[in-house]
C-alpha cells in the first residue's frame, strides 16, 4: 500500500527560504519573502486575475521554488471557508500547469482539515475527475468505507470508474481490495471495472495481470482485456510474453494476446519480428499473420514480399498487395515494376487497383497515362486512378467522372463519395452547386444518382445553399436527393424543415415528409409525433408515423406502441420490432409482456424476436430464463432461434438446455445452422463440430457447411480454405481489392 498524496504540510516543512515569488489565486496575489506569507491584496468582488500566467492558455511548469512556496503559503491556512474561497477562485482560472498545480495543493489541505467537505466542495465545482482522485486516495486511507459510499454518490460513470481504479492503490490491488470496491458499484460497471484493474497491472507485473484477465467472466472481456495487457507487455518484453501466450487454454484469448504482441513488436522492432517469422514460427492463424504483416509492411515492403511468397492461397496474395500498396505509397513506378514481374496474371489483374489508388495520389498524370497505356485498360484500375486522385484534387476527379472519352473503360460513379466528401469540407457550395447542375444536366442515369450523395455532404457543410438549389431542380434531382437534404436538415432544425414542404413539387411532398420525420423524431421524439398528426391522409404519412415510432420508443414506449396501432401491413411489422428492440432496453419484461399480447401472428413473432435480441446482448441469462419460461411452441421456438446463436457467441458451445426447449426439430436444427455461422470467425472447428453433432437433417447440414463457405471458411470434405480479410481493411476501403 502507498500514501496516495503527500501531506502539504510536510511538502512546506522543507521550504528552506529563497527569492521573493508571487503566487496567484483567483483574485488575490500573495507575496512570499523568506519570512513568511502574507495576503497583500484580496478581495472576493476583485476584478480580473492580476497575474498574467493566470491568463495564459496553458503556462509551463512551476519551477520548483515556486512549488515550495505554494505548499508553504497553502500550510498555513487553517479556515476551510478561506480556502473553499481560493479554491473556487483558482477553478475559474483557465486551464494552465499554475492553476492546476494550486487547485490541487489547495484541495488537498481543505482535505486534511476536512476530507470530506473537501470531496463534496469539489464536486460542487463540478471539477475534473483528476482532481478528485487524490481526494478519494486521500480519505480511503483514513477510512476506507466512508469513501467508498461517498464514491457510490457519483452518478458521473467515467469519473467512478477512474476513482475506482485509483482507490486499488491505496486499498491494495488484491481480491479482497476488488471485491470492496465492487460492492459500490452498479452492476453493470463492475466486468469494466474487472477488466480495467486487470490491464492496470502490466505495467508493473504482467504475468499476474493476464491471470487477472483470462479469470474474467465475459469471453470478449478476457479477449479485449489480454489484448490490451499485451500491448503493455511487449512494450517491454515482447520475448518473455509470446512465450507465455502458449499457456493460455482459451483459443480466442490466445490467439488475440498473440496478434497483440506482435503487432506492437512489429512497431517497435520490426527487424527482429522479420527475425522471427522468418525462423518459420507461423502459428497458421489467418487474423494474426495478416495483422502482424499489416504492421510490417510500411516499415520494409521488400521484406514482407519475400516472406509472401511462402504463405498459403489467398493469404499470400492479401499481404502481397499489402506489400505492393505499402511501397507504391513511396515509389509506385517500382511497385509497378514489381507487379510486372510477376508470373501470375490472376495477381496482377488482382492486385493493379490497389497500386493504381496510391500512384495517382502520389502522381495523378502519371497514374492516368498508365491506366490509360495498359493493354486492357480496365474500369476498375482507371476508377482507383480516380479514387487516388479525389483525395488530391477532387475538382479533377468530377470532370474525370463526367469525362465521356473512355469508352468501354469509363469508371462508375463510386468515386463520388470521396469527391463529395472533399469538397463539404472545404465549403465551396459555388463549385458544388456547378457540379450538381453537370450532374443533373448530364443526361447520365449513374451520374444523376450520385446527387443524393452530393446533396447529404452538401446540406451538412451549407444547408441553406443545399436548400435553394434543390427548391430550384427538386425535379431534376429526384428523391434521393429530396430525401437526404430533408433528413439532414429536419436533425438540425425539424420545424423549418417542416415548414418547407409546400415548397416542393406535390409528387415529392410524401418523400420529404417522411424524410424529415425520421430527422425529426432524432431531435424530438414526443414533438415529432405530435407534429406527424396534421399530415393524417396525405402521402407519406403512415411511412412517417412507422420513422417516429422507434425514436418515440427510447423516451416513452408506451405512446410508441399506441402509435402503431395507427399502422398496418408491412409497415406496422416493422415498427413493432423497432419499438420491441428500444423498449427492451430500458424495461425487456415489460417489452416481451407488450409483444406477447400482439394479436397479428407476424408482428407478433417479429417483435418478440427484437425483444429477445436487445434483452439477451444486455442480460443473456435473464432473457433465458424469460424464454424458458414460455410455453412450448412456435412462438418460443423463433424466441429460441435468436437466441440459441448469441449464447454460443459468448460460451463458444451449445446450452442443451435451450436445444431440448424446441418444439420443433427442423427450428432447432436451423438455429444450430445460425449459430455455428457466428462462431466460424472465432473458431472453425468448434463451428463444424456444432454443425456435425447437432445437424442431422442432410439438406440443413449441406446448406450449413455452405454458409460457412460464405462466411469465409470451407468445412467440407476437402479441407479448409481460407478467405479473410486483414483487420483494418474492408471491401470498402479504396485501394485494397478482396476476394
Amino acid at each position: 500500500m502507498r500514501v496516495a498524496a503527500l501531506s502539504v504540510s510536510a511538502v512546506a516543512g522543507a521550504l528552506i527560504g529563497g527569492a521573493a515569488t508571487y503566487l496567484t489565486f483567483g483574485t488575490s496575489t500573495h507575496v512570499a519573502d523568506p519570512t513568511g506569507f502574507a495576503l497583500t491584496a484580496s478581495s472576493p468582488t476583485g476584478d480580473a486575475p492580476s497575474s498574467a500566467a493566470a491568463t495564459a492558455p496553458m503556462s509551463a511548469p512551476l519551477p520548483t521554488a515556486e512549488r515550495l512556496a505554494v505548499y508553504a503559503y497553502v500550510s498555513e491556512s487553517t479556515e476551510a471557508e478561506e480556502l473553499e474561497f481560493l479554491i473556487q477562485r483558482t477553478a475559474a482560472l483557465p486551464i494552465s500547469h499554475r492553476r492546476t498545480f494550486e487547485l490541487d495543493a489547495l484541495l488537498m489541505r481543505l482535505a486534511e482539515l476536512d476530507v470530506r467537505r473537501a470531496v463534496r466542495f469539489a464536486r460542487t465545482l463540478r471539477l475534473e475527475t483528476e482532481r478528485l482522485v487524490p481526494l478519494f486516495q486521500s480519505w480511503a486511507e483514513r477510512d476506507a468505507d466512508a469513501a467508498l459510499q461517498e464514491l457510490r454518490r457519483l452518478d458521473n460513470a467515467v469519473a467512478v470508474r477512474e476513482i475506482s481504479l485509483a482507490l486499488l492503490d491505496v486499498l491494495g490491488d488484491d481480491e479482497r481490495a476488488l471485491a470492496q470496491v465492487e460492492a459500490v458499484l452498479a452492476p453493470s460497471q463492475i466486468p469494466a471495472f474487472r477488466q480495467d484493474a486487470a490491464v492496470r497491472l502490466a505495467s508493473r507485473d504482467p504475468f499476474r495481470a493476464l491471470q487477472r484477465a483470462v479469470a474474467l467472466d465475459d469471453s470478449a472481456s478476457r479477449t479485449l482485456a489480454a489484448s490490451r495487457i499485451a500491448t503493455e507487455w511487449a512494450e517491454h518484453d515482447p520475448a518473455a510474453a509470446l512465450a507465455l501466450a502458449d499457456t493460455i487454454t482459451d483459443e480466442a484469448v490466445r490467439r488475440s494476446f498473440r496478434t497483440a504482441v506482435l503487432t506492437e513488436w512489429a512497431r517497435i522492432d520490426p527487424d527482429a519480428v522479420f527475425a522471427h517469422l522468418r525462423a518459420g514460427r507461423y502459428t497458421g492463424d489467418v487474423t494474426e499473420n495478416l495483422t502482424v504483416f499489416s504492421s510490417l509492411a510500411p516499415a520494409n515492403p521488400e521484406a514482407v514480399l519475400e516472406l509472401a511468397e511462402e504463405l498459403p492461397g489467398e493469404m499470400r496474395r492479401v499481404v502481397l498487395q499489402l506489400a505492393l500498396l505499402a511501397m507504391a505509397e513511396r515509389d509506385p513506378y517500382a511497385a509497378i515494376a514489381r507487379l510486372d514481374a510477376m508470373p501470375s496474371r490472376r495477381d496482377r489483374d488482382q492486385l493493379l487497383p490497389a497500386i493504381a489508388q496510391a500512384f495517382a495520389q502520389r502522381d495523378p498524370d502519371g497514374a492516368l497515362e498508365w491506366a490509360k497505356s495498359l493493354q486492357q485498360s480496365s474500369p476498375n484500375v482507371l476508377m482507383s486512378v480516380i479514387n487516388g486522385i479525389a483525395t488530391v484534387d477532387p475538382h479533377r476527379a468530377i470532370d474525370l467522372i463526367l469525362d465521356e472519352s473512355f469508352g468501354a473503360a469509363q469508371p462508375s460513379m463510386l468515386p463520388m463519395l470521396v469527391v463529395t466528401s472533399t469538397l463539404a469540407g472545404q465549403r465551396d457550395s459555388a463549385r458544388i452547386a456547378a457540379i450538381a447542375d453537370r450532374l443533373v444536366a448530364s443526361g447520365n442515369v449513374d451520374a444523376v444518382n450520385q446527387i443524393g450523395t452530393l446533396m447529404s455532404s452538401w446540406s451538412r457543410s451549407d444547408p441553406d445553399a443545399a436548400l435553394e438549389w434543390l427548391l430550384r431542380n427538386a425535379e431534376r434531382a429526384g428523391r434521393q436527393a429530396i430525401t437526404q437534404v430533408a433528413f439532414q436538415l429536419a436533425t438540425d432544425d425539424p420545424v423549418a424543415a417542416a415548414g418547407i414542404i409546400d415548397r416542393l413539387p406535390p409528387d415529392f411532398q410524401g418523400d420529404w415528409l417522411r424524410s424529415v420525420a425520421g430527422g425529426y423524431a432524432q431531435y424530438d421524439a414526443h414533438a415529432a409525433a405530435t407534429w406527424i398528426l396534421q399530415y393524417e391522409g396525405r402521402p407519406g404519412f403512415t411511412e412517417s408515423l412507422a420513422a417516429i415510432a422507434p425514436a418515440l420508443a427510447q423516451v416513452d414506449p408506451g405512446a410508441a406502441a399506441r402509435m402503431i396501432e395507427r399502422l398496418d401491413g408491412w409497415y406496422s411489422t416493422l415498427a413493432a420490432a423497432q419499438v420491441a428492440a428500444s423498449w427492451a432496453v430500458s424495461d425487456p419484461m415489460a417489452a416481451a409482456n407488450w409483444a406477447m399480447q400482439l394479436a397479428d401472428t407476424t408482428m407478433r413473432s417479429t417483435a418478440l424476436s427484437s425483444v429477445v435480441g436487445s434483452w439477451a446482448s444486455q442480460d443473456l441469462d435473464g432473457a433465458q430464463r424469460w424464454v424458458l419460461s414460455r410455453p412450448r411452441g412456435e412462438t418460443r421456438d423463433q424466441a429460441l432461434h435468436r437466441l440459441l446463436p448469441m449464447t454460443v457467441a459468448r460460451d463458444s458451445e451449445i446450452d442443451t438446455r435451450l436445444l431440448d426447449a424446441f418444439s420443433n426439430d427442423a427450428m432447432r436444427q436451423n438455429a444450430v445452422m445460425s449459430a455455428a455461422v457466428t462462431l466460424a470467425g472465432r473458431d472453425r472447428e468448434a463451428a463444424r463440430r456444432l454443425v456435425d453433432q447437432h445437424v442431422t437433417n442432410p439438406q440443413i447440414r449441406e446448406q450449413a457447411y455452405a454458409m460457412l463457405d460464405r462466411a469465409g471458411v470451407n468445412v467440407g470434405r476437402s479441407g479448409v480454405t481460407i478467405g479473410v480479410v486483414a483487420p483494418g481493411i474492408s471491401t470498402a476501403t479504396p485501394g485494397i481489392i478482396l476476394p
